[in-house]
């Protein structure tokens, strides 16, 4: 055999060889890649409950709540393949909360909040992998947002009132003279 048959049957043996590595098979291929979403961060705990402290936690916080809830009311209508791209908002406004510092006197507040707006996320991770249905998204949203209105809503309300008292106390008290 000289060297152009050897390397012709070379190439056949080759070319039927990897022909046989394709076909079809009856499973379907692999689900896209499953969607994690990044690890909380840690809060930063304060020592003490001041007044500006507090109103610096309630606002930021109360405001975020509220911008993460409407935010994935919105994203309830979309399709899973859209939800890893609208959670990163929801991650990200569940962050910025978790990050804040938080007074020592609202810490199981703080705690229950994230709480809540993780168990959203999880839901919505179940959701965007294929694990839950979109009837199943809404139902965790329902019960999610019931949650906070029957719990964590009070909560805030009573901070709010008590953020008013201490801060009509706080302008009432005459500013020490320096001199």
């Amino acid at each position: 055999m000289n060297y152009s048959t050897r390397l012709l049957s070379l190439l056949l043996i080759a070319a039927f060889a990897l022909s046989a590595c394709g076909g079809t098979s009856d499973n379907p291929p692999p689900r896209t890649i499953a969607v994690t979403f990044p690890v909380l961060p840690q809060a930063t705990l304060l020592a003490t409950c001041a007044t500006s402290e507090l109103e610096n936690w309630y606002e930021v916080t109360s405001t975020l709540l509220d911008t993460f809830m409407t935010e994935s009311e919105l994203a309830l209508d979309r399709p899973p393949a859209e939800i890893p791209t609208l959670t990163n908002r929801l991650i990200d406004l569940r962050n910025a909360i978790a990050v804040h510092p938080v007074p020592n006197c609202v810490t199981d507040l703080h705690m229950h909040i994230i709480a809540a707006l993780q168990d959203l996320l999880d839901a919505f991770q179940r959701y965007a992998n294929g694990d839950s249905t979109a009837d199943e998204m809404r139902e965790q949203m329902t019960l999610v947002r019931s949650q906070i209105e029957a719990e964590l809503a009070p909560w805030l309300a009573q901070i709010e009132l008590g953020l008013e008292e201490r801060l009509d106390i706080e302008r009432e008290t005459p500013m020490p003279e320096v001199g």
